[in-house]
């Protein structure tokens, strides 16, 4: 017996000393990060788009009532229906697709509106990507966009603001 503790204490010195006999540490591989954390955009929204035009260096404001209803969001990637109202200077009746892409710091970019713009009068011919913030339940955006309507050009801004019912 005394044999058997005598040869344990002598394997374990050699397996856990240094020199050329000793064996090298096995390599730990730390677990993955954990998935980015998007902010939930699944559900209902109600706010406001608000339109400053300048035409032919006239300007002028509406602003509409707006809702959304995003039905599915993969990661960052959302879309649902959009659907306006109830104009303060024109009539803001329109409904339609909307899709986006939020990411896990807050950011909302690539906001797109399958929208109609006064058909067969009025051509788009420059827009930025429609991009703001999300923080909790509100989001705001903005973009800005060109037009020629009826032989006039057409500048104009587009802001909304939403809070999630």
């Amino acid at each position: 017996m005394r044999y058997i503790v005598v040869l344990c204490i002598a394997v374990a010195a050699v397996g856990c000393g240094g020199g050329s006999s000793a064996t090298s540490p096995t390599s730990v591989t730390p677990p993955p990060p954990p998935p980015p954390n998007y902010p939930n955009m699944i559900g209902g929204w109600e706010g406001t788009v608000t339109f400053n035009i300048s035409a032919a260096g006239l300007p002028s404001t509406t602003t509409c009532r707006e809702t959304w209803v995003i039905t599915n969001q993969a990661a960052g990637n959302f879309n649902g229906t959009w659907q306006t109202s109830s104009g303060t200077s024109a009539a803001c009746s329109q409904s339609g697709g909307v899709q986006g892409v939020v990411t896990p710091q807050g950011g909302v970019t690539d906001i797109v509106y399958d929208a109609v713009v006064n058909p067969g009068a009025c051509t788009r011919t420059m827009r930025t990507a429609m991009a703001g913030a999300i923080s909790g339940t509100n989001l705001s955006a903005q973009t800005t966009e060109q037009l020629r309507c009826s032989g006039v050009n057409v500048s104009r801004s587009i802001a909304i603001t939403m809070t999630k019912r």
